[in-house]
């Protein structure tokens, strides 16, 4: 689904195009909408960060093995900064699992530094952490073109225009 296609969705659900066809890859520069749809913006945007903090959005798997670049080695253990592993969509962890000859164990001692992780040191070349994570969202702007596709599933995306006409028709006035 791309950032034109779910602002169309969201104003057809609030009844807001009447007869008129809106046209997707065009409706940020619709004199007609522009107002609405910078509204639908920050509202998706809002959408957005309550599915992260939810923790719906599709989990992330990494990798980390004797080629991966260590931040901090010392005689123990290493330090990985995250943001550079996953190029800066890190957001949470879920789970960190060892892999190695002896067999597959979710149960490995780490600990987070802000965004560096510390793993006991790889001393072996058969060894593979694999961090389970959830990623960043990414917030839409009003330069973001019309035509770009959105980075999450369409069963996430379609809930976002309920949201947005739930939070945009909210009652102030109870």
């Amino acid at each position: 689904m791309t950032k034109g296609e779910l602002i169309v969705a969201s104003i057809k659900l609030m009844f807001d195009n009447g007869d008129v066809d809106l046209d997707p890859s065009k409706i940020s520069a619709n004199y007609d909408y522009q107002d609405r749809t910078k509204n639908i913006i920050e509202s998706i945007n809002r959408a957005l960060y309550r599915i992260q903090t939810a923790n719906k959005l599709p989990k992330k798997f990494l990798t980390i093995n004797n080629n991966t670049s260590v931040s901090l080695p010392t005689r123990l253990f290493s330090r990985y900064n995250l943001s550079a592993l996953t190029n800066n969509e890190y957001y949470r962890i879920v789970s960190v699992a060892v892999e190695n000859e002896n067999g597959y164990s979710n149960n490995v001692d780490y600990r987070l530094e802000n965004d560096t992780i510390v793993l006991p040191k790889i001393t072996d070349g058969n060894v593979n952490y694999i961090i389970c994570y959830m990623p960043k969202i990414v917030e839409l702007t009003y330069q973001t073109s019309d035509t770009d596709a959105l980075p999450y599933p369409n069963e996430v995306l379609n809930i976002i225009p309920y949201f947005v006409k739930s939070d945009l028709y909210e009652d102030d006035d109870i």
